[in-house]
């Protein structure tokens, strides 16, 4: 057994060189302090250390409560039970942190993983783009033919409409080729039927057709005369097909509305007139072919004879001509036949 000692001074004891401390490496020792007037023991621990063991007392002044927390405090700090505890809490910060580090391990490797797949995508991504290139490229040559074809058919269905638009007409316009022509019609049929029958001074074929041919070369002179007047005043070129137009409509304005243009027109053509039927005839004439003229695109007359746009006076054949001559000429607009010409046989005097 270990001596009790004082606890309020040191005091060394020796102790053999082997001690015995199979049964424990440690006993309990009771010191008993004594202070004045009042004595208390206490539970002390001693500390052994190398081959001898060397028992160190310390001193303590304690004093009723207070010397009882410091003693106990002491005897915690060598309590199995809490150094126990202390080593479970750090086996298990150990496991923590093991697997802590296990996580992150694998999150490096997932990284790594999304690392490779990423550079694989880079290397290949060149080879993408060329391809995606190359389809685009060709995508737009394929809509670059489908847009020359659409192109062609525009064009096709264009020149299309715009044939019909010159063939179109306002119906409401009273100077309108089609109502023209109506005119021109009657003229030819009824109007000279009476200029040919009236007596007492009735005209030959002759006669009319020198009288109507004079008239529409008369015509033709007084409008070109105005229109080239117009566009030296305006300063217009002739080859401003817009201005142009305008010009044309301005004056097939001012002949429908002026009818004292035809008279000097008829004075123009030197003409010898007997009747008055004559005179009105001429007159009319005159009106309906600066209309013609005043067309966009204008007729014209043409006085040369071609049998497959003629007809005879007489409905004949034209195996039956005899010395064809024309009454009313070829009405041309452009290279369009308008209205075939009408022949006569000179032989035949009346």
């Amino acid at each position: 057994m270990w001596p009790k000692g004082n606890c309020f001074g040191y005091r060394t004891a020796e102790v053999p060189d082997t001690p015995d401390i199979s049964g424990s490496s440690k006993e309990d020792v009771w010191c008993t302090p004594s202070d004045s007037g009042s004595s208390r023991e206490a539970w002390c621990t001693p500390n052994i250390s190398g081959s001898r063991g060397t028992e160190s007392w310390h001193p303590h002044k304690v004093s009723g409560n207070r010397g009882r927390e410091v003693l106990e405090r002491q005897c915690e700090d060598t309590d199995p039970r809490k150094t126990t505890a202390e080593g479970s809490r750090h086996i298990s910060d150990t496991s923590q942190q093991l697997s802590a580090y296990g996580d992150q391990a694998s999150t490096m490797k997932e990284m790594f993983e999304m690392i490779k797949e990423m550079d694989k995508n880079i290397k290949a991504l060149p080879e993408k783009v060329i391809q995606i290139l190359h389809e685009e490229n060709e995508e737009i040559e394929m809509l670059k033919d489908k847009n020359k074809m659409l192109e062609g058919r525009i064009q096709k269905l264009l020149a299309k409409a715009m044939a019909m638009h010159q063939h179109s007409e306002d119906i409401n316009d009273p100077l309108r080729l089609s109502a023209v022509l109506e005119r021109y019609e009657m003229l030819r049929l009824q109007e000279w039927e009476k200029v040919r029958c009236s007596m007492p001074h009735r005209w030959t074929y002759e006669e009319g057709s020198e009288a109507i041919r004079k008239v529409f070369d008369a015509c033709e002179k007084d409008i070109q005369q105005r229109r080239e007047d117009i566009l030296k005043v305006l300063n217009i070129p002739a080859s401003n097909k817009v201005m142009m137009q305008d010009v044309m409509k301005l004056l097939r304005q001012h002949y429908h509305q002026n009818s004292m243009v035809y008279d000097q027109i008829i004075q123009e053509a030197a003409i010898h007139i007997r009747t008055e039927n004559q005179t009105q005839f001429l007159l009319q004439c005159c009106q309906i072919y600066c209309l013609l003229l005043l067309q966009d695109p204008p007729v014209k007359a043409k006085w040369r004879i071609r049998s497959k746009h003629l007809e005879h006076v007489d409905k004949k054949d034209a195996v039956h001509w005899e010395n064809e001559s024309l009454l009313w000429p070829i009405m041309k607009r452009g290279e369009e036949i308008i209205v075939k010409g009408v022949v006569w046989d000179q032989r035949k005097m009346t």
